[in-house]
């Protein structure tokens, strides 16, 4: 999970500066979690890791494709699930979504100019890494 967090962080100070995650960033975690998984589970490990990823993907391609995510948002919602296990994915999911949701009406409250902030975007590693710590630290 440390691998995870440098990563994330990483991933953070791209998004939040550029508003783009590098697809570099994504494959050297993808490469991680893959040689992680096969040292913890061998191939075993390493084909859960791809379906839990995938499943995350599939799921999340329809608000990709309707503008609500951005392709390197759910690439990396993918990535880092597979990091997860099974049963905390949904968690990790819902405590991602829910911090981008109390920064984005944080960032509402604030803005005078509503039409203004309606056009902005909230980056989401962020919220992906808070949501991966709040699971290293044994909220969920």
């Amino acid at each position: 999970m440390g691998t995870l967090c440098f990563y994330l962080v990483n991933v953070c100070y791209f998004d939040y500066r550029y508003r783009k995650i590098p697809n570099f960033w994504l494959f050297f975690m993808l490469l991680a979690g893959l040689a992680g998984s096969f040292f913890e589970g061998g191939a075993e490990g390493v084909f859960f890791f791809l379906l839990v990823m995938a499943v995350v993907i599939v799921l999340l391609y329809p608000f990709f494709k309707i503008g609500a995510l951005g392709a390197g948002d759910v690439k990396l919602f993918g990535v880092c699930s597979g990091y997860l296990p099974c049963d905390k994915v949904a968690y990790f999911l819902f405590f991602a979504l829910l911090i981008a949701a109390v920064i984005s009406l944080i960032k509402l409250l604030v803005k005078q100019n509503k039409k203004e902030y309606l056009k902005m975007r909230v980056p989401l590693a962020g919220p992906i890494l808070g949501s991966v710590l709040l699971y290293i630290g044994g909220v969920y």
